[in-house]
């Protein structure tokens, strides 16, 4: 299996792919802004609804959150053996955060800064 894999890609392909490598972290890179703009269109999205309901807004931004946080954990520690657990927790957290502080955000920005 690893040798058809390695013949199938060619000897300085498969070698750049090896985890920790620059092409390695240029893929790692990209999916963190992929779901990063993910996170944002559902983030507008859930604004222009007014994060009504308001349980399913905060579902969505947590279910959002959870990728941008674990693929950013992963970026940071990468050789670590145990960072796929640190991801999984530091995505789970990020959700939190997201889903519970946008709308409190946004809604205090608009309070304040309402000219009506």
């Amino acid at each position: 299996m690893a040798w058809g894999l390695y013949s199938l890609l060619g000897t300085e392909l498969f070698l750049q792919m090896i985890p920790g490598s620059e092409a390695w972290m240029f893929i790692k890179f990209s999916i963190l802004l992929f779901v990063l703009f993910i996170a944002i269109l559902v983030g507008v999205r859930n604004i222009r609804k007014g994060f009504e309901p308001m349980l399913c807004a905060r579902l969505e931004l947590f279910l959002a959150g959870i990728p941008f946080g674990a693929m950013l954990m992963l970026l940071v520690i990468p050789e670590l053996d145990s960072a796929l657990i640190f991801g999984a927790i530091a995505g789970i957290l990020t959700g939190i955060a997201y889903a519970y502080s946008l709308p409190r955000q946004w809604k205090f920005w608009n309070e304040k800064h309402s000219y009506r």
